[in-house]
């Protein structure tokens, strides 16, 4: 589309039109330059030149014809720029020289503007700082840093002054001087290196550094594994500074090789050449079309900046003004032809738009209504199952716990019974061991007593009941109901005494009698009445606690002096055979 005037004429090309969504992706911001910018408006003249971007956007200028906006453009900016300019100096004239009327103390040269403080407000201190960085007049209040800040004087050249009775406010400095580093390192820890020459010619550590950064570790990583490796210990934040500077320090190099003939393109250098251009050309099309898609939204900062009672968005900029290069933009009510009927149609439109959005309104209303209707028909009975849930889920929990009860209940019965059970095993077993035991017992017994093991006994055989102390044979006395009467003082003589009386006792009993008490004790029958009465006598000696037992009496049989057993049999025998009237006794 052309647009004319009677200054100059360009020809607008929006075959390629913008988004007006996006993020600002802005590298340069046009405030940067804006003052380059006003100054050459101003000039008013322009080289003649083409320029053909990626926009399609081309322009031709006169050069004897003047810009018609040279006056008067951007002056909103302008107005912007001085209302947000810094404070004015305080205590200077027009021409930057110090103003001698001017009374740093006195509140009455404050400006307007600048909120004065009551004299009951509380004084605001900042923390102190270490002894050996602390600053002259550090404790000031908050009102002398802003008088300070007003009396600072900012010139064209952007330099600051100070004035001398200014109290400087500054935070307390992190470097301790004649420490070359930071005061606030971590105990024990080293400093890391500071800067160290790059040179073509790369050592160990650059290599090392070049290698895991091709690899995909990062800065920390790197410093991580030089200092594992006891290598120079890098700032992580330094580590992609170096890479870059040893990247350029190389191109420098290559360059330089290149100039003087010490290094020449290849074949596939420059194959690679043409696809690193494709790639680019493709990258920065991404990048054009990313910036493009911020066109409108600049667009409408930029409306707003040259009147700041516009607000238009960025997509209505769009639309206008893709319908003002179609021709189909509707003429403003104020430059039409007939402004009562325009006026009367935009009413009407008007009125079509509430009576539209009113009943879009009334039916969304209907929907929410319907919707909040459902969502609490929903939420009754959401909450009904879920009371529902939560009984059933109480009369599960009582029914697990009825159930654990019984099998606890059944588990200690269980228990009980098998303690009782394995207590009557035990029981029957102790039994079926001691009836065991005692056929064991009463079979070895009859096989000791058998009538076989005593054919060689004869009247002259030791009695077994000799071996036993004078209490035992008192007591076997007593237990066939005779006499245990002590004669004699002497306690050998006693056992004598009470031994004949235990054998002519048994010399008195008859064979029925014998074989009775024989079976009484459960030993054998068969023999004669001189081995009944031994088997009988023997049986009653192993009843005793003094009896030393068959093995212990052959043992000492062995030991003893043989001349001692035949007087001692001799005595016995004599005893037998004496007819005193005093051993005789009747057994009752």
């Amino acid at each position: 589309m052309k647009f004319k005037d009677n200054h100059k004429s360009f020809e607008l090309d929006i075959s390629d039109v913008g988004d007006a969504s996006g993020d600002d992706y802005s590298v340069k911001c046009f405030d940067d330059h804006l003052a380059d910018l006003e100054e050459d408006l101003n000039t008013g003249k322009y080289a003649a030149a083409s320029v053909n971007d990626q926009d399609g956007i081309s322009f031709a200028h006169d050069d004897d014809a003047d810009f018609p906006y040279n006056k008067g453009f951007l002056q909103g900016y302008k107005n912007y720029r001085a209302a947000h300019s810094p404070t004015e100096p305080q205590g200077f004239d027009e021409n930057a020289e110090p103003d001698a009327d001017y009374d740093p103390k006195n509140s009455d040269n404050e400006d307007e503007g600048v909120p004065k403080r009551s004299g009951k407000r509380s004084r605001t201190t900042v923390g102190a700082p270490s002894k050996s960085t602390q600053l002259t007049r550090w404790f000031g209040t908050t009102t002398e840093r802003e008088r300070s800040a007003m009396r600072t004087n900012i010139t064209g050249s952007r330099s600051y002054m100070i004035d001398d009775e200014a109290t400087m406010t500054a935070d307390a400095p992190s470097h301790k001087g004649g420490t070359f580093g930071r005061m606030n390192h971590e105990k024990g820890s080293k400093l890391p290196s500071y800067y160290r020459g790059i040179t073509f010619d790369l050592d160990s550590n650059d290599e090392l550094i070049l290698s895991l950064r091709d690899k995909g570790y990062s800065d920390q990583q790197i410093c991580d594994w030089l200092k594992k490796e006891g290598r120079v210990r890098y700032n992580p934040k330094g580590v992609s500074t170096r890479i870059a500077r040893i990247k350029q320090v190389r191109g420098e190099r290559w360059d330089f090789e290149l100039e003087n003939g010490m290094r020449e393109w290849k074949m596939e250098d420059d194959q690679l050449l043409l696809r690193a251009y494709d790639l680019a050309d493709i990258e920065i099309a991404y990048e054009i079309e990313r910036l493009r898609s911020w066109r409108w939204k600049k667009t409408a900062d930029w409306m707003h900046r040259l009147n700041k009672d516009l607000l238009f968005s960025g997509n209505a900029c769009h639309k206008r003004y893709a319908a003002l290069i179609d021709g189909t933009a509707a003429i403003p009510t104020d430059v039409d032809a007939d402004p009562a009927q325009r006026k009367a149609e935009m009413e009407k439109l008007r009125q079509d738009l509430e009576e539209k959005r009113e009943k879009e309104n009334e039916e969304k209303e209907a929907k929410e209504n319907e919707r909040q209707r459902l969502k609490e028909e929903a939420a009754i009975e959401n909450s009904q199952k879920a009371v529902n849930r939560a009984e059933k889920k109480r009369s599960r929990f009582l029914q697990q716990e009825i159930r654990a009860t019984k099998r606890a209940t059944n588990s200690t019965l269980r228990s009980q019974q098998a303690e009782d059970t394995l207590l009557k095993k035990r029981e029957i077993a102790a039994a079926r061991q001691k009836t065991k035991e005692d056929k064991e017992a009463e079979r070895k017994h009859r096989e000791e007593f058998a009538v076989k093991n005593f054919k060689h006994i004869t009247k002259d055989t030791p009695d077994p009941r000799g071996m036993l102390d004078l209490l035992d044979l008192q007591k076997l006395c007593r237990d066939r109901n005779i006499s245990d009467y002590k004669p004699h003082k002497k306690g050998l003589d006693n056992k004598k005494v009470l031994l004949m009386r235990l054998r002519n006792a048994d010399q008195a009993l008859k064979h029925c009698r014998l074989v009775a008490m024989c079976q009484e004790n459960k030993i054998p029958t068969g023999g004669n009445k001189v081995q009944m009465i031994h088997q009988l006598a023997l049986c009653a000696a192993r009843g005793c606690d003094s009896y030393v037992g068959d093995d212990a009496r052959d043992d000492g049989d062995d030991e003893a002096d043989d001349d001692e057993e035949e007087v001692m049999e001799a005595k016995y025998k004599a005893m037998d055979h004496a007819g005193s009237p005093e051993f005789t006794l009747d057994v009752m």
